[in-house]
């Protein structure tokens, strides 16, 4: 359809709102679209879970942008995990976020607000990971979560101290011919 020819359709006959690109008015009309009643007391009108179901499920396609977030953040968290220093930002995270400890113990509540929501889905990563322990130089013997009670300074606090063993000593450091 010409440029000229779509500026000519009445919004009206379709009872949509018109939204212009920059306006202030879009919040409104998006509200308008998926809420009964105004847009500060208003419903739904359908469910978020029928919204963004398959189209041939009966739902409209939209995806849940919640579970791509979760799923674009926890690959993010993968690569540090796995400590795949070829990222720059991964180096970066290491020297900056993780200097001092491992990404499974370092505490949720400091740093920009996206790292705190990332290292929230930290606990449903580990139910996924299967750990291969081999010569032990790749696990921080008192923070990563290689035993089956999980990372072993929250369960023994003071152990690197009664172990004469340092906070950040490798695993391999208490390891005999494996």
């Amino acid at each position: 359809m010409p440029k000229q020819e779509r500026s000519t359709i009445p919004n009206t006959k379709m009872d949509i709102p018109k939204v212009e690109p920059g306006r202030s008015n879009q919040p409104k009309a998006i509200a308008y679209l998926l809420c009964k009643g105004t847009s500060s007391s208003g419903y739904p009108k359908v469910a978020w879970e029928v919204v963004c179901r398959p189209i041939e499920e009966g739902g409209q396609g939209v995806k849940d942008i919640f579970a791509l977030n979760r799923a674009l953040m926890s690959k993010h968290l993968w690569a540090v995990i796995k400590q795949d220093r070829t990222s720059i930002w991964v180096d970066w995270i290491f020297q900056v976020r993780l200097r001092d400890c491992s990404i499974w113990t370092v505490k949720e509540n400091k740093g920009a607000w996206g790292w705190q929501k990332m290292l929230t889905l930290r606990h449903t990563l580990l139910s996924h990971i299967h750990f291969r322990v081999r010569d032990g130089t790749s696990f921080l013997l008192w923070h990563d979560p290689w035993h089956l009670l999980g990372s072993l300074i929250i369960r023994f606090p003071q152990g690197p101290h009664m172990t004469n063993t340092g906070p950040l000593d490798k695993l391999s450091v208490v390891m005999e011919d494996g």
